[in-house]
């Protein structure tokens, strides 16, 4: 029933159901997995990083399960802005299982915004493009740390191919893609694509 609260996206029903199984089955783990990840989703995130440890330190001989938890960690404190903490918990996530790729596009797509480690986001970003291609968020990412290496053409390349693959562009990529013509001196579809961007909105 949990799960299915967290598939049709019902966030109070969701956080209720995985309360009441915690206290009726206080040893099991995947109910905290399922109630932080829900704290979180209502933006309680000091909640949810303590259910989410309270559950982390139950698991036993469970290894894909820790992974979640320490990739659910990683969310979290990305959204509390403690930065230092979710790549500690993104970092113990890969060296549980270095192809999570979730983990390896978000951890690189934060690391670009922040400006941060490009090197290994470029890394981390590619190998997630590796698993899984033509996926359009995986292939945004990877653009957008180009634009942060300042290798604008091919960045351009990749921000083409997120947008082909993706069947409604949202604002964000359709931003990025203007921020990267501009840097390749075409100021006329820069502003082209954004105004399509802050028509879509969420950019």
């Amino acid at each position: 029933l949990i799960y299915i609260f967290a598939d049709l996206g019902d966030t109070s029903k969701l956080v209720n159901y995985s309360k009441r199984a915690i206290d009726l089955f206080p040893n099991q783990p995947t109910v905290y997995l399922t109630y932080g990840i829900g704290l979180s989703q209502q933006s309680k995130n000091e909640d949810a990083i303590e259910y989410l440890k309270l559950g982390k330190d139950l698991v036993l001989d469970n290894p894909s399960l820790k992974n979640q938890f320490y990739s659910s960690l990683g969310d979290v404190h990305h959204a509390s802005k403690n930065n230092q903490a979710s790549d500690q918990n993104y970092d113990k996530a890969l060296s549980i299982d270095p192809n999570n790729i979730i983990v390896l596009n978000n951890y690189s797509y934060y690391l670009s915004l922040r400006n941060e480690d490009l090197e290994k986001a470029k890394r981390m970003s590619a190998k997630s493009n590796n698993l899984a291609p033509n996926q359009s968020s995986f292939q945004d990412t990877y653009a957008w740390i180009l634009f942060q290496l300042k290798e604008y053409e091919e960045a351009d390349v990749w921000i083409s191919k997120a947008i082909n693959n993706s069947a409604k562009p949202g604002g964000v990529l359709l931003e990025h893609k203007g921020d990267i013509l501009y840097h390749l001196g075409d100021v006329e579809g820069a502003i082209k694509y954004w105004e399509k961007a802050k028509i879509i909105g969420g950019a």
